[in-house]
């Protein structure tokens, strides 16, 4: 299997990889036989996956910094190809929400998620691209967007329509680059169990209930599978994408659902 993805001996650079999805992904890869990059904010995080994808019989380096600027997506390719190569693959597990009603959302609400969600993606791509073209090789970028971005996302409407920006420019990046040999897709995760988004019981309810049809919430390793097959031989013929990987909530009746679920209370006394 490792000869048919492609991926052993490459080198894949992982934002976002201390924890959750990007755990997650950093293993699989490391199983594919792939060097992994570990940058997570937390470096603790990362030297512990690091450790974990080492015991693979694999490298990896773990990083730090702040992606939301140039300069240091910059510097990450950099450190990643001084200690492992220059990265063949790109991959961004990164994002949050501000949970807030469109009235109630200031400027510094809009400006930060539009950063971690979108504005920090275009930056790394960059310097990913640049580091590949002068390297004179191709590669793969594979980013997390969200089913949010496909839908309607009341309630945290700054995340949606940065995530709904993050599935166009991946089409404008892959039209550009492709030339030079560099694919660029993204996945769009429904309801994943992640240490930050616990399957508490009334979220459970509500999404296998609802509005997903395989009834249940999805796991880190299948994110983590999605990404893999994007990054590899296996998707050879596939760019600016988007693979929805969400139980088939993108399929179902969702209007409908949102009917069902009208006047439902969060977990934080909240309604939905």
């Amino acid at each position: 299997m490792k000869d048919q993805l492609g991926l052993a001996g490459k080198t894949v650079l992982v934002l976002g990889g201390g924890q959750g999805n990007g755990e997650a992904t950093c293993i699989r890869f490391a199983d594919a036989g792939a060097n992994v990059a570990i940058v997570d904010l937390d470096i603790g995080l990362a030297e512990k996956v690091a450790a974990d994808v080492r015991s693979r019989g694999v490298k990896a380096v773990a990083l730090t910094g702040d992606v939301r600027q140039p300069a240091e997506c910059a510097r990450l390719m950099e450190e990643t190809a001084r200690h492992l190569s220059v990265p063949d693959c790109l991959i961004t597990i990164i994002g949050q929400a501000t949970m807030k009603p469109i009235l109630d959302l200031t400027q510094e609400d809009i400006e930060r998620d539009l950063d971690i969600n979108l504005r920090f993606f275009v930056y790394a791509s960059q310097a990913f691209a640049r580091a590949l073209i002068a390297a004179g090789k191709g590669g793969t970028i594979a980013g997390l967007s969200s089913v949010d971005g496909i839908f309607g996302s009341p309630v945290h409407a700054a995340y949606g329509f940065a995530k709904a920006g993050l599935i166009s420019y991946i089409k404008s990046a892959a039209t550009e680059w492709a030339d030079h040999g560099i694919r660029v897709n993204c996945v769009a995760p429904g309801a994943i169990v992640t240490p930050r988004v616990p399957d508490s019981e009334a979220r459970q309810q509500v999404m296998h209930n609802s509005m997903i049809p395989l009834r249940r919430s999805g796991q880190p390793s299948e994110i983590a599978g999605a990404l893999l097959f994007l990054s590899s031989d296996l998707s050879s013929y596939v760019t600016g994408q988007t693979l929805p990987v969400d139980g088939g909530w993108t399929a179902g009746n969702y209007f409908n659902a949102q009917r069902s679920t009208q006047g439902m209370v969060m977990d934080n006394g909240k309604k939905f």
